[in-house]
């Protein structure tokens, strides 16, 4: 997945959890400018961050291996 599709995918989950870029920033012990980067693709979050992120946000974090075509 590319960095603005996981930026989407994130910005939709805190959006329905009801959250604004600083109140996610504080669940994850960030800032609102790095949640903000995220969202727009321009900053690739760790898998610790990631998985702060799936907590908070109530969501699954899934990663997957697909072969190439």
């Amino acid at each position: 997945m590319d960095l603005k599709m996981l930026g989407k995918k994130i910005k939709t989950a805190r959006k329905a959890a009801g959250l604004t870029q600083g109140q996610l920033a504080v669940k994850v012990q960030t800032t609102k400018s790095v949640i903000s980067e995220y969202e727009n693709g321009n900053r690739n979050p760790s898998f610790e961050v990631l998985s702060k992120l799936a907590t908070a946000l109530n969501c699954n974090l899934r990663i997957e291996l697909d072969p190439k075509e």
